[in-house]
């Protein structure tokens, strides 16, 4: 009866053993599961996070190209206006020259050119306010330019931040 009960109880430490091995063994299976559940969801957002990132310096490098095509239109712009300004002048030169000639004689003439003049004078202002409101367009674009860079900054200091967080966590 002692042997027998000796026996019993070797064979529940070996039972209670076993389990306990198989408890400590199931348990690290779900930690390690657990583990790789959770860099795969940082690799994840990792992966989101560069997508993100991409496409902003996408976008960046789209407003830099417009910015870049108002300032040639604004050069260009500038360019015209200088044309239409020495037009201007001749027009005037060539008027006081006729009218120095045949004052009597070309006042129908005077008129002409008066006219014209005015025009030469409209479309210059037209020119000039084409290129006020290209000046705006070119500022406009600035200040986005400026709001994104700013705003990629941020996201750069963000997912640094991250970063360094998760490798914290990993160490």
């Amino acid at each position: 009866e002692e042997e027998l009960k000796r026996v019993l109880l070797e064979k529940d430490e070996e039972v209670e053993k076993r389990y306990q091995q198989a408890f400590q063994h199931s348990f690290q299976m779900v930690v390690m599961r657990k583990q790789k559940e959770k860099a795969q969801r940082e690799a994840q957002e990792m992966n989101k996070l560069k997508e993100e990132q991409e496409s902003r310096e996408s976008q960046l490098a789209a407003i830099k190209r417009e910015a870049s095509n108002l300032r040639k239109l604004h050069e260009e712009n500038k360019a015209n206006e200088t044309t239409l300004r020495a037009e201007i002048e001749e027009t005037k030169q060539n008027k006081e020259a006729v009218l120095a000639k045949a004052y009597g004689l070309q006042w129908v003439e005077k008129q002409k050119r008066l006219t014209a003049e005015k025009n030469l004078n409209k479309q210059l202002e037209e020119v000039q306010n084409n290129h006020k409101m290209e000046m705006d367009a070119v500022l406009e674009t600035a200040s986005k330019e400026y709001g994104a860079i700013s705003e990629l900054l941020k996201l750069k200091e963000e997912e640094t931040d991250i970063l360094s967080k998760e490798a914290g966590e990993l160490r």
